[in-house]
């Protein structure tokens, strides 16, 4: 089949690693997720755009990584599972609510199985207080977060917590 022709994971993963590595911190937030679409689209040849909209450049550390981690996913999940040669990224930041949300056009079965990948994303954005929304259609699958994002007031309630560990 064409099987041939569509990198391994493995190959995917080594690149994204590589890509960590050799950034460092100068890149953070939404630069380094772009930073990981460009790759991805070199990697696999898939068609990604994203639509940053008016979501900040980064976020809190906390935030910020997760985001990377559920784009990572949601890129990998489409081009392995979905044989997806779209997906379309597009933030939404709105009344202190951050969206995420992930489309491809890949092979998709309504009654799809969460794996460990998906139940990792839901945690993930959960410690944020946020949650994700699966679903796929006959057009293909979709991936949405919606994560709590705090004002421009510090939050010490936050702070305090930390120091009963």
């Amino acid at each position: 089949g064409l099987s041939y022709t569509r990198a391994s994971l493995d190959e995917i993963r080594a690149a994204m690693r590589g890509l960590r590595q050799s950034e460092g911190p100068t890149l953070e937030g939404m630069h380094l997720i772009a930073k990981l679409v460009d790759n991805f689209r070199t990697v696999t040849g898939m068609t990604i755009t994203i639509d940053y909209a008016n979501a900040h450049r980064t976020y809190s550390p906390d935030i910020d990584e997760v985001l990377y981690k559920m784009v990572q996913d949601s890129l990998s999940n489409a081009y392995r599972h979905g044989m997806a040669s779209k997906v379309a990224i597009i933030f939404q930041d709105y009344q202190g609510l951050l969206s995420l949300m992930v489309t491809d056009n890949g092979a998709t079965t309504r009654n799809f199985v969460k794996g460990i990948g998906m139940e990792g994303m839901e945690e993930r954005v959960a410690t944020l207080g946020g949650k994700v929304h699966f679903e796929a259609t006959d057009f293909g699958f979709s991936v949405t977060a919606e994560i709590p994002v705090p004002g421009e007031s510090p939050e010490p309630a936050r702070e305090e917590q930390t120091h009963g560990n």
